[in-house]
């Protein structure tokens, strides 16, 4: 369930930058990629801060990988989104942040 949004940030690496074999990479659809990952997170992202996948009680810890991935794409921690999540994420503690999981992406996301 946590998997999926850093599967769908992959999928549009894999999408995107699959070439016909032998072609290089083409580091322009990477960034359009990344570009379009980002966008459909912030698209995601609930009124409080958070994200969550359909089906799955785990909030802390599917907000807290959206925050890795975005942050690992590059965008600032001074972005609203981000500001948002981390917001949110403050309000959990250690015994409310759900599986072990999703405590350690949210005490992780917390630490950076």
């Amino acid at each position: 369930m946590f998997k999926y949004y850093l599967l769908c940030i992959l999928g549009f690496f894999a999408f995107t930058v699959a070439s016909a074999p032998g072609q290089d990479i083409d580091p322009e659809n990477v960034r359009q990629a990344i570009v379009r990952g980002i966008a459909y997170l912030k698209d995601k992202q609930l009124p409080d801060g958070s994200w969550t996948v359909e089906g799955a009680n785990e909030r802390c810890g599917s907000t807290a990988i959206a925050v890795i991935a975005m942050r690992s794409c590059g965008v600032p921690p001074n972005d609203p989104s981000i500001q948002r999540a981390m917001r949110y994420l403050r309000t959990f503690s250690a015994d409310q942040a759900g599986r072990n999981y999703s405590l350690a992406l949210h005490d992780g996301v917390l630490c950076c």
